[in-house]
């Protein structure tokens, strides 16, 4: 029988780490939107602000990941 010595590539933390932050950040922004947190003026500029810096990570993780496939090739 043959062996295949081919592995599954590991997700490394660092990018776990991103897609939590980003999920996080979003849902927060999105809970503050719809008035979890109260219905203010500042709570409006926060849940964009959290949902902003969600969308900044998400974009910026994608981007490294393409250029990273992109490299491989």
């Amino acid at each position: 029988m043959k062996r295949t010595t081919h592995t599954p590539e590991r997700v490394p933390r660092f990018d776990v780490a991103y897609w939590v932050a980003a999920v996080t950040l979003a849902v927060l922004g999105l809970m503050t939107l719809f008035g979890a947190f109260g219905s203010s003026e500042f709570a409006k500029i926060l849940s964009y602000i959290l949902i902003g810096v969600a969308v900044v990570l998400y974009t910026a993780r994608w981007i490294v990941l393409r250029r990273r496939a992109r490299s491989r090739n």
